[in-house]
């Protein structure tokens, strides 16, 4: 008597094709020219909220504004192409830039604090793709949520009394390697006397910012960009009124080019002083 195993057998898994792997590739094949026209004025309404955004977290975590940029740019490349999730937001957030300052605020040379924040990128993304390979991420389920609403307002926190000097004009004071909250208080004590234009442009910035918002609702306008706007506005000011002149501080010229591609320097020492803080 014979009998066919095949049907006992288990099916060959099929082998993983590259639209499993580049999850874009596979949207196009049901892409239609309406998703287009709409994706476009997404991308362009976050394009103009994210320029000013990643430059600002780009000098919260004390590199040049720039980085920041350069951050959002590629991130948001990258996780086009490979995310999973269409819903997912790739780029630099207040979260990071107040963890990325605070591991790499004792180094005080700027050109070396931009390699440790490069060596720091790449160790987060080396014990990332660990978590991936290990499948470790289903362990974040056993944090509470009053532990993720307790980093953030402390993320948030900070974020608020780091940048209040440059807000009130002040100069910051302190060793990089005393606790925060010490520096914080050398430099509102000790920091020199508050900077009238400055504190001036900053709150007429926030005021631009606010009344947009207002007008913005009451217009029903989504797409207005009031981050962007206020932005170009207090730039033509600067330039117009001769706030540098006056002693405000501005960023500068922004290098129109995206840095060359390659490997960070890999101090064993330095990596050893970061491994706490990228994990």
């Amino acid at each position: 008597m014979s009998a066919d195993l095949s049907a006992l057998s288990p099916p060959i898994a099929p082998r993983r094709s590259l639209l499993s792997y580049i999850p874009a590739l596979d949207i196009l094949r049901i892409y239609r020219a309406a998703d287009a026209r709409a994706d476009f004025v997404a991308g362009l309404t976050v394009a103009t909220v994210a320029v000013p955004q990643a430059m600002a977290y780009g000098l919260v975590a004390g590199v040049p504004a720039e980085y920041g940029l350069y951050t959002a740019i590629v991130m948001t490349t990258v996780g086009a192409l490979f995310d999973s999730s269409r819903q997912l937001i790739n780029g630099p957030t207040n979260a990071t830039s107040i963890a990325v300052l605070s591991a790499t605020a004792m180094i005080a040379e700027p050109e070396a604090r931009v390699q440790a924040v490069v060596l720091m990128a790449f160790m987060v993304g080396a014990i990332q793709l660990g978590i991936t390979l290990l499948r470790l991420g289903d362990l974040t389920r056993y944090i509470s949520h009053s532990v993720i609403v307790g980093f953030t307002a402390g993320a948030g926190s900070l974020l608020v009394l780091d940048q209040l000097k440059n807000l009130l004009g002040l100069t910051a004071v302190g060793d990089p390697h005393d606790s925060f909250l010490w520096r914080f208080w050398q430099t509102m004590t000790q920091g020199g006397t508050v900077h009238g234009p400055t504190l001036a442009t900053g709150l007429a910035t926030i005021g631009l910012v606010l009344a947009m918002r207002w007008v913005k609702e009451r217009l029903r306008a989504p797409l207005f960009p009031e981050l962007l706007t206020a932005v170009v506005i207090v730039a033509l000011a600067s330039e117009r009124l001769g706030l540098k002149a006056m002693g405000v501080k501005v960023i500068g010229e922004i290098p129109a080019k995206l840095p060359h591609f390659q490997l960070p320097a890999l101090d064993p020492a330095l990596m050893e002083q970061l491994a706490p803080s990228a994990a």
